[in-house]
């Protein structure tokens, strides 16, 4: 799993239940890989004594959020996640660290920031992309000519690194569609799978919905 900041929210919520779905369900053997993890700010299962607390490495924790006092948020995401992709492909090709023993048939999720998928996919990874909601569309600010510019490069870096995963999943039948609209190019071409968000009470349910992902079954 290849997660920007692992701290406490929606996004992060779902990575944990997914993982541990994977793990104590499935079987698979779970890494999460982040370029942020705060222990004093994190779910009970990511901390060090949790069921994922050692399944967990952080690379990159020293680069930029932003700059400027907040500005380029999206831009220094996009950097740490591919510093945080590039760190993965090293490391699992010099049978380094946490994947000294990594199988050839490793599958990455990818959360929320798309941009290092082409890169994992040219190092020969399948990938699994959730996308919670189409960062473009969250982005209202955009009057000055700059920003305009800016967000025109971050919205293409977004749409074409999506259709470059293996498969896709959204968070709900609404965001599915949202996502066809907003990404012209990939709405019908690579129309994204739903699963739903899980929770804790439901790892049967969490089973059952991932179990169902054609990824269970190989990819074409």
């Amino acid at each position: 799993f290849l997660h920007l900041d692992l701290g406490i929210g929606g996004a992060e919520q779902l990575v944990v239940n997914v993982a541990k779905a994977a793990q104590e369900n499935l079987s698979h053997e779970v890494f999460i890989v982040t370029s942020h993890h705060d222990v004093s700010h994190c779910f009970e299962d990511t901390k060090p004594d949790g069921k994922l607390g050692s399944r967990i490495f952080v690379y990159g924790d020293w680069m930029p959020r932003h700059l400027f006092g907040g500005r380029f948020t999206a831009l220094f995401a996009i950097i740490r996640m591919i510093f945080v992709a590039m760190t993965v492909i090293i490391l699992s090709f010099l049978r380094m660290g946490p994947f000294a023993t990594s199988e050839e048939n490793t599958i990455i999720f990818v959360d929320g920031v798309s941009a290092p998928i082409p890169l994992l996919r040219l190092f020969g990874f399948k990938v699994i992309f959730y996308c919670h909601f189409p960062d473009l569309l969250l982005c209202y600010e955009r009057s000055s000519p700059m920003k305009k510019v800016y967000r025109l490069l971050i919205d293409s870096i977004e749409e074409i690194t999506t259709g470059c995963a293996n498969i896709t999943l959204v968070n709900s039948k609404f965001t599915r569609e949202v996502f066809k609209t907003t990404f012209k190019t990939l709405g019908t071409r690579r129309p994204p799978f739903v699963l739903y968000p899980t929770v804790p009470e439901a790892e049967d349910t969490a089973k059952e919905e991932i179990s169902c992902i054609p990824y269970a079954n190989g990819f074409d």
